[in-house]
């Protein structure tokens, strides 16, 4: 499952559990979630609702686990200039990191 386009800092204020809860129902078991936002000004059109903290804390709190967390979609490493944007994340039960592997990696300056 992707929820791409920011939509996590957006929600308003306290619903963002109900929201994490609602898409991990949504899931079978051993199935991947993958979210993608960024925290800052320039990528908000408002201030977020949320930091990336207690997104964590509202998956934990719907039974997600974080698999791993990437600068980008194509599976950038996250730097100190590279904010966190991707995050993937599954059931607590089924989940092995190896299963969230990008099976085409761009290779860069090819």
């Amino acid at each position: 499952m992707v929820a791409a386009g920011g939509i996590f800092p957006l929600l308003a204020a306290g619903t963002e559990a109900t929201v994490a809860g609602r898409l991990a129902a949504a899931l079978r078991s051993g199935v991947l979630r993958a979210v993608g936002f960024r925290l800052d000004e320039a990528h908000l059109p408002v201030l977020p609702s949320i930091t990336l903290s207690e997104y964590d804390d509202c998956c934990a709190a719907a039974d997600l686990t974080l698999v791993d967390r990437f600068a980008t979609w194509d599976a950038a490493p996250t730097t100190a200039a590279a904010t966190p944007s991707v995050s993937t994340a599954g059931d607590s039960l089924r989940v092995r990191p190896a299963v969230h592997a990008p099976r085409h990696r761009r290779v860069r300056g090819r």
